[in-house]
């Protein structure tokens, strides 16, 4: 959530709408949902559902940096999106605010899926710092 909770005080554009913007004072911040960037549904194997992988907080597409707030209504949208279009789906403006930038196509393999969450790392990290630098000096 805190990762989440930092992107919202800081606003940012919807993810699959370029003129919206989600921040606490957007008319539908109290309807706000936790979403995976990646998608579970691209790493469950065969015979897997998503609710167990949902559980499973040692999942990689579990880690905080896989989150984003989106509003309700997004995400009923994208609920029934095959998962090869919902990448492309997301806006390049997001994809740049975000820290998802490689992040351009659905995958299976845990390795891009490191890939993609480590530099959302390093661009989240470099972020924060800068915004504490700016603070302090």
């Amino acid at each position: 959530n805190f990762m989440c909770q930092y992107l919202l005080a800081e606003t940012y554009v919807d993810m699959f709408d370029s003129e919206k913007r989600i921040s606490v004072y957007s008319k539908e911040s109290d309807e706000l949902e936790a979403h995976h960037i990646i998608p579970l549904g691209t790493a469950k194997k065969v015979g897997e559902s998503t609710a167990k992988l949902r559980n499973n907080n040692k999942h990689i597409c579990n880690s905080p940096l896989n989150f984003v707030y989106i509003t309700k209504t997004a995400n009923k949208e994208i609920l029934d999106e095959p998962l090869d279009s919902y990448a492309n789906k997301i806006c390049e403006e997001a994809k740049s605010v975000l820290g998802i930038t490689g992040y351009i196509k659905a995958t299976d393999n845990v390795s891009e899926i490191k890939e993609i969450l480590s530099a959302r790392y390093e661009y989240l990290k470099g972020k924060i710092k800068n915004k504490i630098m700016l603070l302090i000096s």
